[in-house]
């Protein structure tokens, strides 16, 4: 589903939005009136979706802060002639207080907590595999749990790819290049340079094994661990 917003939802672990945490999100968003009341989230989108319908709300902050993560239900539409209905979707009131905290980030000036797993500084060489295309590119910082990727043409947030890395210098002879599914999570520059930040999908323990070395390798290059 995609509107004006820029937001989308795919089919993963049930309805997913997934959205950039930036001026017209601040629009949309309402804080709870009550202590029933999670909050409400008006998305314009032609998705069909019914009244009642699960959604995971996932709110990126970019590169240097945790994602924000909050579950509702879709309460109607509002339909707006030729443009594209509002989705109304009234969030969970267990999720109130992060409701508020993105309403505060995004309207009062409050700093975005820092992101859990540090992103270190790198030049990796790697190549992402989006539909049938693939791109030569490289990282310019990664972490356990994502990277951001030099690209000059991104895909669109919540795209789902394949990255491959260049992990010799950590890796023996016959490892082969290091192979990981991504979402992309958000899309803008970093350190000046415009790509974007993915979200690792690690599905099993020698890959997440493999990134874990890879990223300890550089923060030994950058100073940062012994």
């Amino acid at each position: 589903m995609t509107g004006r917003s820029g937001a989308s939802f795919a089919r993963v672990e049930g309805r997913v939005l997934r959205m950039q945490a930036d001026e017209r999100l601040a629009t949309m968003l309402r804080v709870a009136e009550s202590a029933a009341d999670g909050g409400v989230l008006s998305v314009p989108s032609r998705e069909s979706v019914a009244a009642g319908d699960a959604i995971r709300v996932e709110v990126s902050f970019g590169a240097m802060a945790d994602e924000i993560v909050l579950r509702g239900a879709v309460e109607g539409t509002t339909p707006r002639g030729d443009r594209a209905p509002l989705v109304v979707i009234r969030i969970a009131k267990v999720h109130a207080a992060r409701v508020r905290y993105v309403h505060q980030v995004l309207t009062s000036g409050r700093e975005a907590t820092a992101r859990s797993s540090r992103r270190v500084r790198a030049d990796i060489q790697a190549t992402w595999y989006w539909g049938l295309g693939s791109h030569a590119t490289r990282l310019s910082d990664i972490s356990k749990g994502g990277a951001f990727i030099r690209s000059g043409a991104p895909p669109s947030t919540g795209s789902e790819l394949e990255l491959e890395l260049n992990d010799s210098m950590v890796q023996s002879d016959g490892a082969g290049s290091l192979r990981i599914e991504a979402t992309v999570a958000w899309v803008g520059r970093n350190q000046g340079a415009r790509g974007f930040g993915v979200k690792f999908r690690i599905l099993d323990r020698i890959v997440a094994s493999r990134i874990a070395a890879l990223v300890r390798w550089h923060e030994r290059e950058a100073g940062l661990v012994d």
